[in-house]
């Protein structure tokens, strides 16, 4: 975890760098959102350059378009699941206690927190714009999922401003930034293979072949059996215990009603994927038998 930190202090002193260019046009309670956003966008246009150069993908189809998204999806998904996995970690007896206020932690808990809650939320912003544009460049047939993905950003980001303007859920944030995140690298890299071989370029075959296996086992686990007894004690935590009167937390019960109605959704939508995957790792099976 000494690298979670190392990393803290070097993105620290990058902030302090790039800080005189926003400050003079941006809120001060935005400044860091919009520095992230920034980022996003700059790692898109690398993303592209990779994709096109050193991967070999035509950029002309939708394919190159969700490669490049996917380059991006790591500098999220990698950063945020070791942040989410330290917190978690690092709130010792407090882990029990998911509606619990951030001024109940240390003040460098708190400081992360925020940072992690912010650079994620400045990713939903980021992609939710260039999936609209993908949209409009590649048409939408191209990605049946669109609308669903478009509400599971605005859903996202809702959650993580509700969390923020409580002061109060960071823990519960944390866990499901890092359940929805630890197998997000692997599924990019199955993602890019599969376009990979879209494009005609055979080697990514082998990489699908690799990776799609312990994905789907991986994926199937967190989704279908973890997920589960996860949801029941969020609903346990938010919704029972403040019924019961036993709620200590700062987060109202309709907001805990709310989250965990829309924890329930995001969990639900992801269980096709899940089992899909797990059906084509069967049939996988069978074909070799």
């Amino acid at each position: 975890m000494d690298l979670v930190l190392k990393a803290e202090v070097a993105l620290d002193e990058a902030l302090v760098l790039i800080d005189p260019l926003f400050a003079p046009h941006v809120p001060a309670p935005y400044l860091l959102l919009a520095e992230f956003v920034s980022g996003f966008f700059v790692a898109r246009c690398l993303g592209w350059l990779i994709v096109k150069h050193l991967l070999g993908f035509d950029p002309r189809k939708y394919s190159a378009a969700s490669a490049a998204s996917s380059v991006v999806c790591f500098l999220h998904g990698i950063p945020v699941t070791a942040c989410a996995g330290w917190l978690l970690l690092d709130a010792g007896d407090k882990i029990w206690e998911l509606d619990a206020g951030i001024e109940g932690f240390s003040e460098h808990w708190q400081k992360l927190a925020t940072k992690t809650l912010t650079f994620s939320s400045a990713y939903m912003v980021y992609d939710f714009v260039f999936m609209i544009v993908n949209g409009c460049v590649y048409g939408t047939k191209e990605e049946p999922y669109l609308a669903s993905f478009l509400l599971h950003h605005f859903g996202c980001a809702w959650f993580m401003y509700m969390v923020d303007d409580f002061g109060a859920g960071h823990l519960l944030l944390m866990l499901m930034i890092f359940m929805g995140e630890v197998t997000n690298p692997m599924q990019n890299v199955l993602n890019i293979s599969k376009h990979g071989v879209a494009n005609g370029i055979g080697w990514w075959g082998t990489v699908e072949r690799i990776v799609e296996p312990p994905f789907a086992i991986f994926f199937a686990v967190v989704r279908l059996a973890m997920a589960p007894l996860t949801i029941a004690y969020i609903c346990y935590v938010f919704v029972y215990k403040p019924v019961v009167g036993q709620g200590g937390g700062g987060v109202p019960l309709w907001a805990g009603c709310l989250w965990s109605v829309i924890i329930v959704a995001f969990v639900h939508g992801s269980l096709p994927f899940a089992k899909e995957k797990l059906m084509s790792l069967s049939k996988g099976r069978e074909k070799k038998e």
